[in-house]
């Protein structure tokens, strides 16, 4: 994976990523006093900051592999899907505090799909105790999935300017987004 995002890139940021190791392997062999230069280094490269700080990102790729164990058309097609589902909620101007709760929502979705799939494979093979122990699992991980679409509707409603207009003393009418709401 790290060989085929390092092909990827641009030539300037493969030497970035060079000079990022070879201060790597300084500060871990004891020369701390290069840490000034590898922030600095990392603070020049958006690139390595997006793949090495990105625990959403490593998240996700943690969960493919697992999931799909190295078939590659699954894991692409996966990745596609959630870039695909990102894009369609995030829509316009997002704001960084909906993207980071769009990630979480993203997570959740593998999370929940995975767990449904590895019951439904293995249930007929699990003891009673088993599948309580999966259903379980498989409970808690759709309520963390859908409370962060619940934390995300809030925040996107939150987000949206709100008018409203008073007619007379006792009719008004509230918009959201230009949308009747009262």
């Amino acid at each position: 994976m790290k060989e085929e995002l390092r092909k990827a890139l641009p030539a300037n940021t493969q030497n970035d990523i060079r000079t990022i190791r070879a201060l790597v392997k300084r500060i871990e062999g004891g020369q701390t006093s290069a840490l000034p230069e590898l922030r600095q280094a990392i603070d020049c490269t958006p690139a390595i900051m997006e793949d090495y700080g990105n625990l959403a990102k490593i998240t996700e790729r943690s969960l493919i592999r697992t999931i799909y164990g190295g078939d590659i058309l699954a894991e692409e097609a996966t990745r596609k899907k959630l870039k695909a589902m990102r894009e369609g909620i995030i829509g316009d101007d997002a704001s960084p505090l909906v993207r980071l709760l769009v990630e979480r929502v993203a997570i959740c979705w593998l999370q929940v799909h995975h767990l449904d799939t590895v019951y439904a494979q293995q249930m007929v093979n699990l003891s009673n105790r088993q599948q309580e122990f999966y259903q379980r699992s498989q409970e808690r991980a759709h309520r963390r999935y859908m409370s962060a679409i619940r934390t995300l509707a809030q925040v996107k409603r939150l987000e949206l300017p709100t008018l409203q207009i008073n007619l007379s003393a006792d009719k008004q009418i509230n918009l959201i987004d230009g949308q009747h709401i009262s």
